[in-house]
């Protein structure tokens, strides 16, 4: 298949000096053209203005004014939609592409469509620059077979198109403008005094890349991006591409981002899964860390991952759980409201245990419930020691809360009261979960949505009876010899901040002991 299209200008032309209606040789121009004639040239009418008066004179418009881009539209509009498969124009531009099997036919077709156009000129009184016309052959032949190359490129609307459409020089040309653009902001930069870092940036998104991304949805291979919808999706697509690289080389265009180039190089499924090692000695087993992020990634457990959910708003978020009064006063207006409560109100206390014993630490939780201040049921339970009193005291409140909606429908149809001492659980109950246990706080806001569920806080260690029962438990719970099955016996994510601050503590300690001993050996 060979590709052949020629490029054609308009040099000037001519208005009649009579109306359509006067003059016959006028009936084929287009009647909006008069609408966009200065009365300056015709001598009537305030400066600037436009009119339909009657020129009285023949005026001849080259390419120079700055109407000329408006009328030239006007004149070619008819040209143009006379055959739109073949004929294209943008202002006094126009081209002509025809694509078959041989340059032979191409270029009879081609000429045809020159006279025709000529003719069209002729009766129209627009004349056309034939220094300016330019053909090339877009085709792939080789040897005897491909056309002559006099033409290497041609220029169309400020983007070179070369016979193979490798955009060679189209790239050399964008990069170079967009070079001279950066060098010169670089300059002003360099001054005593000079623009902000912010202004800088502003001017190479402005200037730079618009210049060295122009023409890019032309000779780029196009691949799916979701941008073309957003308003704002061209100037995306444009900042998606680097400023350096493949531009300098002035190698074939191939715009593509680091994701896409990502995906074809890796194999499905891989970006998703540890790497492995698939042949030779070890295969089967995963590679060795090749990089100081996944180096430092073996160090930790690993741990339950966080989930992205939406914000989590419910009544009383956003005011102190104390009430900003002292836990003395708090707990007397505690036992005052837990007295007052009706009957078959449920309340839930539960706690928090972090323990050590011989250098080990444990960590487990605890949970009373009552109703009409009599306990109904309780538990405890021990979780994961990489963890936290934080992640006892929320797992604890699930835990407590999950037991109280197992019990028969006449205790979970009740208001249900969750009695915590920890304020830090509260906000998180409340508002958004913490991603440090995040998957107790998630069950607890679910529950909240379809039971009659209040949160509470009881300060610890007042007398209370309620939280010193659960206080008990839980110290009794830390030291259960099985963790609770599922994500409690997982490490936590506040118990990898604690292993990540002992390394870096340890680290620092060694290095400073290290740079010591240097420098004692460097004294004399």
């Amino acid at each position: 298949m060979c590709h052949s299209s020629i490029l054609y200008c308009i040099s000037a032309a001519e208005t009649p000096a009579t109306r359509p209606d006067e003059d016959p040789r006028m009936a084929a121009d287009p009647p909006q053209a008069h609408r966009f004639l200065p009365h300056q040239q015709t001598g009537q009418g305030p400066p600037g203005g436009f009119h339909y008066a009657k020129p009285q004179r023949r005026l001849r418009h080259s390419t120079g004014i700055p109407l000329s881009p408006v009328l030239y539209m006007l004149y070619l509009s008819e040209l143009l939609s006379q055959d739109s498969n073949i004929r294209f124009g943008y202002a006094d531009d126009i081209c002509l592409y025809k694509a078959s099997t041989s340059v032979d036919i191409n270029v009879a077709s081609l000429v045809t469509e020159i006279r025709n156009i000529m003719h069209w000129g002729t009766r129209n009184k627009i004349a056309f620059a034939p220094e300016k016309l330019e053909m090339i052959h877009l085709t792939r032949k080789n040897g005897s077979r491909a056309p002559d190359w006099d033409q290497p490129a041609l220029r169309w609307l400020g983007v070179w198109f070369d016979r193979r459409l490798t955009f060679r020089r189209h790239v050399a040309e964008r990069a170079g403008k967009a070079r001279q653009v950066a060098r010169h902001i670089r300059g002003l930069a360099k001054t005593v005094d000079g623009p902000p870092a912010s202004a800088l940036r502003k001017a190479v998104i402005t200037c730079v890349i618009p210049s060295l991304t122009y023409g890019t949805e032309a000779c780029r291979q196009r691949r799916p991006s979701g941008l073309e919808d957003h308003p704002y999706g061209y100037t995306l697509q444009g900042r998606r591409y680097p400023v350096g690289g493949g531009y300098a080389g002035g190698s074939q265009a191939t715009f593509r981002t680091p994701h896409s180039n990502g995906r074809r190089s890796t194999p499905p499924g891989a970006q998703d899964h540890p790497p492995i090692i698939t042949r030779g000695r070890g295969a089967g087993s995963r590679q060795v860390a090749k990089t100081k992020i996944q180096r430092l990634g073996s160090l930790f457990p690993q741990v339950l991952r966080p989930t992205l959910r939406p914000p989590h708003y419910t009544h009383g978020c956003r005011v102190d759980p104390t009430g900003g009064v002292d836990k003395e006063t708090a707990a007397a207006a505690f036992k005052t409201w837990w007295d007052d409560l009706p009957p078959d109100d449920v309340t839930i206390f539960s706690d928090g245990s972090e323990q050590y014993h011989e250098r080990q630490k444990y960590v487990g939780y605890g949970y009373a419930i009552y109703q009409n201040k009599k306990q109904i049921g309780s538990g405890a339970g021990s979780i994961n020691p990489i963890s936290h009193v934080f992640d006892a005291e929320a797992i604890g409140a699930w835990r407590g809360l999950q037991h109280t909606l197992r019990m028969p429908q006449e205790v979970r149809s009740q208001r249900l009261w969750m009695c915590i001492d920890s304020t830090s659980v509260i906000w998180c109950l409340r508002a958004n979960a913490s991603a440090s246990s995040q998957w107790a706080f998630i069950a607890c806001q679910n529950a909240m949505q379809v039971y009659n569920i209040r949160i509470k806080w009881s300060p610890g260690h007042t007398g209370i009876e309620g939280n010193e029962a659960a206080d008990r438990l839980a110290d009794t719970g830390a030291h259960t010899p099985d963790c609770d099955p599922g994500p409690a016996s997982l490490p936590t994510i506040s118990g990898i901040g604690s292993i990540f601050r002992d390394l870096r503590s340890g680290a620092q300690q060694s290095w400073w002991t290290k740079r010591k001993a240097k420098a004692v050996r460097s004294l004399p």
